[in-house]
């Protein structure tokens, strides 16, 4: 009887996020940001998105029957992307790493979020999957990736600064943080290998996805 007793009095674990509280807040930043872009095309939308507004549904219904070069557009995301990603990866080791990652993550937001108002304002409800279908399939790993990036990059950035001891010689600190560096190298590699194959969604996937659907639409 003690023995069960002892067993039902011990405590179930209790179930943990599994999101870090640096992804919580880039998420949250994001969907700021996206409010924001929303909430000011639709105030804005007959001053200055107007003319905004229009050049966009006038490319929306020519997408079918434009000449999209998939080569170009797997280069031009690669090359977004991986600019996106070593800026973050430099302002990691800077003292205004933090400055510069909240308002990237809410200027993404907010672009999305101007994106997203476009696509309702030309298709109504039906806008709703037009603006997945700018985003798919490459966004089912382009958000993981740059959500693992920046907790990664976070570590860095307390690593690289977390040490304030006088006492040590300049140099020492020096070769402690070429250290560091070299020990990101993998980290590094991972994100582009990953970034490349969001290009290669983006550029042989994702082109004949938007031209199928707008296609099917009047």
């Amino acid at each position: 009887m003690l023995q069960k007793n002892k067993k039902s009095s011990r405590k179930k674990p209790t179930f943990s996020f599994p999101l870090s509280y640096i992804s919580r807040l880039t998420i949250g930043l994001f969907f700021l940001g996206f409010l924001t872009g929303c909430v000011g095309t639709h105030f804005l939308q007959n001053t200055v998105y107007g003319s905004v507004t229009s050049l966009f549904r006038s490319t929306i219904s020519q997408l079918p029957w434009l000449s999209i070069s998939r080569n170009e557009i797997f280069l031009l995301s690669f090359k977004n992307n991986l600019s996106y990603f070593l800026i973050l990866a430099f302002f990691s080791i800077t003292n205004v790493w933090r400055f510069y990652y909240v308002v990237s993550t809410v200027y993404s937001g907010f672009t999305q979020g101007l994106l997203f108002s476009f696509c309702i304002m030309t298709y109504h409800i039906g806008g709703i999957l037009q603006y997945f279908c700018f985003l798919l399939p490459q966004c089912l790993v382009l958000v993981p990736v740059f959500l693992y990036a920046i907790r990664h990059l976070e570590d860095l950035h307390q690593n690289w600064f977390g040490d304030n001891c006088y006492e040590k010689k300049h140099s020492f600190l020096t070769q402690q943080k070429r250290q560091l560096l070299f020990r990101q190298l993998p980290f590094f590699f991972t994100c582009i290998a990953l970034l490349l194959f969001c290009a290669v969604l983006e550029g042989y996937l994702n082109v004949p996805l938007i031209k199928s659907y707008n296609s099917g639409l009047k």
